[in-house]
């Protein structure tokens, strides 16, 4: 399975504020870039070689859960 990258990530988000007029604080808006590796690497997580979030739905799902109800996720400024 392909995963998104942190530019891909940077992307979504750089759209979703120019589309929402917030402000986007250059280069990525992220105020710890250690948060955004985590997120990415619980998405492609596996436990005994079988994934923690097997479809797509999963994990969009924990991504948005980490995203919007936890505040050190980034871009939750």
């Amino acid at each position: 399975m392909n995963y998104l990258t942190k530019a891909m990530v940077n992307l979504v988000n750089k759209s979703t504020v120019a589309l929402h007029g917030r402000n986007f604080v250059e280069p990525d808006n992220n105020l710890n870039e250690e948060n955004l590796n985590y997120l990415l690497y619980i998405v492609s997580a596996e436990m005994f070689g079988v994934p923690l979030y097997p479809n797509l739905a999963d994990k969009a799902g924990v991504c948005m859960y980490k995203y919007y109800c936890q505040p050190h996720i980034p871009g939750r400024k």
